[in-house]
């Protein structure tokens, strides 16, 4: 990530290093770093297909993982059900492109469920606008 950081926002690492040496020396200076890179990547909240796949199956996202069972209960009430297993990794899949090709981070995800409806309503809502997405799209 440190590497990732450097190369997005620094041309050459002697531009990195001025950087370092206006920073204090010692613990302070490295916590600034550690600081700036974190809120970086916080900031940025990156969405990308494999991001969010990642984070659902993980279980590092109780929200993505909600609405992937969700959508993945749609599947099964459906004609297109395949069984739960196979249902959970269609539902994986649309939820990880549908997320990844229509929000850039994490905090602009968060805004569009608030607006949907607080709680379990908004992900219902979200679950919902996922499915019918992928259901017209395969007909």
């Amino acid at each position: 990530m440190m590497a990732e950081y450097i190369s997005e926002n620094y041309s050459t690492l002697d531009e990195f290093y001025e950087k370092l040496s206006y920073l204090d020396e010692g613990i302070k200076g490295m916590q600034t770093f550690a600081d700036t890179v974190y809120q970086y990547y916080t900031d940025r909240d990156r969405l990308n297909f494999d991001t969010v796949k990642n984070s659902i199956s993980s279980k590092k996202d109780i929200t993505l993982k909600t609405i992937t069972d969700l959508v993945a209960y749609k599947i099964s009430q459906s004609q297109d059900d395949k069984g739960v297993d196979l249902n959970f990794i269609s539902a994986q899949t649309f939820v990880a492109e549908y997320v990844s090709k229509n929000f850039r981070s994490k905090t602009e995800l968060e805004k569009k469920l608030s607006k949907l409806g607080k709680d379990m309503k908004g992900l219902h809502a979200f679950a919902d606008i996922v499915y019918k997405h992928f259901v017209k799209k395969d007909r």
